[in-house]
């Protein structure tokens, strides 16, 4: 009777990953992490510029709307959700249905405009931070009345814009005159503006 030969396994020649590879991995990966950070979050100020005139368009359709049909038109602020909704307000419902504008390029229910600040591209997006009066007062809306003024307000409106993350934070607002109902952008803030409001002159 033939003896069965016991078979050696054959040695297995994968070398497992040193401490020291593995570390250096890591670091390398840091390392890219931290450059891509610093790319997107170096067009922070055109990020800013960019969402404040898109707020400045949306401010122009409504003042000419309110104007031109003698009626009233309201922006509602989400900030929870960073989000803007645009709407007629006033008391004729024929002026419900809003027009189609070629510089609205949000979401359209017909009676309603709605999107998200910066919902679309890559890197960090700016956001809604908080809608103020001179006074620090804080609003969720604005109305335009007829002869292109904000409704019920006196004083200098400021929308602000944020973006980017920890120092390298950044801020940005949009001022609407309360008489005129026209609006301009501000200078590109490093203080939030939760922190200081500085009094407005018109």
């Amino acid at each position: 009777m033939r003896s069965k030969r016991r078979q050696t396994p054959a040695p297995d020649n994968r070398r497992a990953f040193t401490l020291v590879e593995v570390l250096i991995v890591v670091l390398f990966m840091a390392i890219l992490a931290a450059m891509t950070v610093q790319a997107t979050e170096a067009d922070t100020p055109d990020r800013l510029k960019s969402a404040s005139e898109v707020m400045i368009a949306d401010i122009i359709f409504l003042r000419e709307l309110a104007v031109t049909n003698n009626s009233q038109y309201q922006i509602e602020f989400d900030v929870d959700i960073n989000s803007i909704v645009i709407r007629h307000t006033g008391t004729n419902s024929a002026f419900d249905v809003l027009p189609d504008s070629p510089f609205m390029t949000a979401n359209k229910t017909g009676t309603e405009y709605s999107y998200v600040i910066g919902g679309s591209g890559i890197g960090v997006p700016p956001n809604l931070v908080v809608v103020q009066d001179i006074s620090g007062n804080t609003f969720t809306d604005v109305d335009f009345g007829p002869l292109g003024e904000t409704v019920n307000r006196n004083v200098v409106t400021r929308i602000w814009f944020g973006c980017g993350h920890g120092a390298a934070r950044r801020y940005i607002y949009v001022d609407i005159n309360p008489i005129t109902g026209l609006a301009k952008i501000g200078d590109i803030q490093v203080k939030s503006p939760i922190i200081a409001f500085e009094r407005l002159s018109l």
